[in-house]
């Protein structure tokens, strides 16, 4: 069994993840998305099948420890 590594979204999700052999935790991308999105659908507002999109961004810290590095380094 597999499970998406957000525990806060219900008992039922929890569950999944105690039982799960394997989990995906969501970055902050996802994780804002899902929590906007998730008590929506749960809660009956949309339909779970809606076709939601979403557009992000991030600045170069989402690079990690090197491509800020590089990003300041003194030559450039």
């Amino acid at each position: 069994m597999w499970a998406y590594g957000f525990a806060e979204l219900s008992a039922e999700h929890r569950e999944r993840i105690a039982n799960s052999k394997r989990i995906a935790n969501p970055g902050c991308h996802a994780s804002g998305f899902i929590a906007g999105c998730y008590p929506l659908t749960a809660h009956g507002v949309v339909p779970a099948d809606f076709p939601f999109t979403a557009y992000s961004l991030t600045g170069y810290s989402g690079g990690g420890k090197a491509l800020i590095a590089e990003y300041e380094a003194a030559d450039r």
